[in-house]
């Protein structure tokens, strides 16, 4: 089986309440279809998956992609989703889910009943292969308003990470904070006790380039918070961190914790909560407030500015085209983002080995939760960084 044909069969896993038996993803429209979708895959791979109707197609593309991405997506996807609906040859994939006993899937049957209507349309987004492999669903009014996000565990890592998340974003929501979180409109489990997370969109607009709001938000957020001064060597996160490594690495993946421990294990930071997943993807403006999406990957302890440092790595991947990190690039821009924050930038080069190894475990911890996610750019990008002497 392709790993597409794999993806889709995770989604009607999902779709169905995880009873899959009796339900289908089959090709083109009909009459007895639940649901319909718009597939775009990336490398044969089905990434998203979107109303037909263009009103609600544009709105899941903003939704997931952002606005100003959508906007070179768009051109070319909206014009082949019309051919679609025109019965025309197009190079998108059109699927419809099907059952031959429920007149509606079970996925829906759970979102209206949280949001209190019908009347919309289903969007999914799909990260098969990553290491937070999980369905993420949109409920869109058929007029291209988002009504809802919901998130789906799929196995016990993402299981985990959504339960947490709900709690992080109870703890922290509120008009105190620096920072503007999702109100949540359920949080539980369905379907054989797997976790879902149900928020109220936020309608952000995207941040300028060099983003300094957004690096000073996250360090005042962090700054609000218990502060403990440690080394690297001392710290609760360094001590979680190699605990972490040992269980699921090999021998050469523990040499990168001891060269790192080598280089910077009595460099002094702040430790104190961390976001985990600080990125374009995650972060804007809610009017004049620096707003954060996917709390999953928030930390207790983390060394301070380690959020930016993550913004500089995940910035540097989107252009790189899956070739080799700019390592001195990503830290010159982390300097940039830590003076944004009005912090010394000393930090920057240990702050981003850190968050390298960070993202190196998080892969390693899904391969061996079962998800069938391929190396990363990262684990190369420390190993030379190290060995080139950027450190």
């Amino acid at each position: 089986m392709t790993a597409g044909a794999i993806a889709l069969n995770s989604v009607v896993t999902v779709l169905s309440g995880r009873q899959p038996d009796g339900f289908a993803l089959a090709d083109g429209l009909s009459d007895s279809a639940l649901e319909t979708f718009v597939v775009v895959s990336v490398r044969g791979i089905p990434r998203l998956m979107l109303p037909p109707a263009r009103p609600a197609m544009r709105a899941a593309l903003t939704a997931f992609l952002g606005e100003r991405f959508w906007i070179g997506a768009g051109s070319i996807i909206m014009p082949q989703a019309a051919k679609l609906s025109r019965n025309d040859v197009a190079p998108l994939r059109q699927l419809s889910l099907q059952s031959a006993t429920s007149t509606r899937s079970p996925m829906r049957d759970l979102v209206s009943s949280v949001i209190q209507r019908d009347d919309y349309s289903l969007a999914l987004r799909l990260s098969f292969g990553r290491p937070n492999a999980k369905t993420v669903a949109a409920a869109i009014s058929h007029a291209g308003e988002v009504l809802c996000f919901a998130k789906f565990g799929s196995e016990a890592l993402t299981d985990d990470l959504i339960t947490h998340e709900s709690r992080v974003i109870e703890r922290f929501a509120g008009p105190d904070s620096p920072l503007v979180l999702p109100r949540i409109l359920y949080s539980g489990t369905w379907s054989g006790n797997c976790s879902v997370l149900i928020t109220q969109p936020l309608h952000l607009s995207g941040l300028s380039k060099a983003a300094e709001q957004a690096h000073r938000a996250i360090d005042t957020f962090t700054a609000a918070h218990q502060l403990v001064q440690s080394s690297l060597r001392e710290s609760v996160f360094w001590t979680n961190m190699r605990s972490e490594f040992h269980h699921v690495c090999s021998t050469d993946d523990l040499q990168l914790v001891a060269e790192i421990e080598r280089i910077w294990g009595e460099h002094n930071f702040e430790f104190g909560v961390s976001h985990g997943d600080w990125s374009r993807a995650n972060v804007g403006l809610s009017g004049d407030r620096i707003a954060a999406l996917d709390w999953e990957r928030f930390c207790e302890s983390a060394p301070r500015g380690i959020d930016t440092a993550h913004f500089a790595i995940i910035d540097a991947s989107m252009g790189s085209s899956g070739k080799r990190l700019n390592i001195r690039q990503v830290i010159a821009d982390t300097q940039r983002h830590i003076h944004s924050a009005g912090r010394d930038t000393n930090d920057a080069k240990p702050l981003v080995a850190l968050a390298l190894l960070d993202l190196v475990l998080r892969f390693k911890k899904a391969r061996q939760a079962g998800v069938k996610t391929k190396g990363s750019i990262f684990e190369d990008a420390l190993r030379a960084s190290l060995r080139d002497g950027c450190a």
